[in-house]
């Protein structure tokens, strides 16, 4: 999950090889917890847990084929203080070409499973991980990738896990770090010709700033394009740890 403007958060639907456990389970998102560094109990003084105002999924999520247009933003009930620990990713655009095949300065971040079926640290994890392009993808996938997605990874050793779910994949254009993708998804964990899949953040770009520019302006209300979600509690986490300048406001974007 990664912040955007001060207000929205940007991340994955779901995980995994089946389909969510309810066609609602945003109703189950209430809090969201920015600056954190431990997964559990540890704190170092630069956490925000926010209330969650609305979740919007993107309509076409598992269409055409599994884990297609797997993201969804996440709007904050106020706007998250930035600073040490908080800041924002620049939205991922056209304008820089993405560099594939071992050419490209991109970097995951997460608590996931350190190896397939291991354990999930309690320190926030980072690698870097080489674009992938779709050809050499589609090899490890035959038929299960689409241009909602985008494949990173060395095919081998170094890859997310179970549990880095929804993170975010940031690359390097211009010494600007941009938010290119979300952990979507994979066959196990760093395994043999098998990368790891990603929501391929470019391609909704104009799908992510309609829906900010269409949020309606009061919060925690019930409209019929947004979803109520202030009922039940569960923590969720901000993990990009780092702060990114250059980025213009969502507002201001085309």
């Amino acid at each position: 999950m990664s912040l955007l403007p001060e207000t929205w958060h940007n991340f994955r639907s779901w995980v995994g090889y089946s389909p969510p456990p309810s066609p609602f389970w945003w109703q189950f998102i209430n809090d969201c917890r920015l600056g954190a560094h431990y997964r559990t109990k540890s704190s170092i003084g630069t956490e925000q847990d926010v209330k969650v105002a609305v979740i919007v999924p993107h309509p076409s999520y598992n269409k055409p084929i599994d884990y297609a247009n797997d993201i969804a933003l996440l709007k904050l009930a106020e706007p998250a203080r930035l600073g040490k620990g908080i800041g924002l990713a620049c939205l991922a655009n056209n304008e820089y070409e993405l560099k594939m095949d071992g050419n490209s300065k991109c970097y995951i971040t997460g608590w996931g499973a350190l190896s397939s079926g291991g354990k999930q640290p309690n320190v926030l994890m980072q690698t870097s991980v080489p674009l992938v392009s779709k050809q050499t993808c589609l090899i490890g996938y035959p038929g299960r990738i689409d241009d909602s997605m985008l494949c990173a990874g060395l095919g081998k050793e170094v890859d997310a896990c179970y549990g880095d779910s929804g993170g975010p994949l940031v690359c390097e254009h211009g010494n600007i770090w941009y938010l290119e993708g979300a952990t979507s998804w994979g066959w196990g964990c760093a395994q043999a010709g098998k990368y790891g899949v990603y929501a391929k953040v470019r391609h909704f770009r104009k799908w992510l700033l309609n829906t900010m520019r269409s949020s309606p302006p009061f919060t925690g209300m019930k409209f019929e394009k947004f979803v109520d979600i202030s009922r039940t509690l569960q923590t969720l986490y901000n993990i990009h740890d780092a702060t990114l300048t250059g980025c213009k406001p969502w507002y201001q974007l085309n």
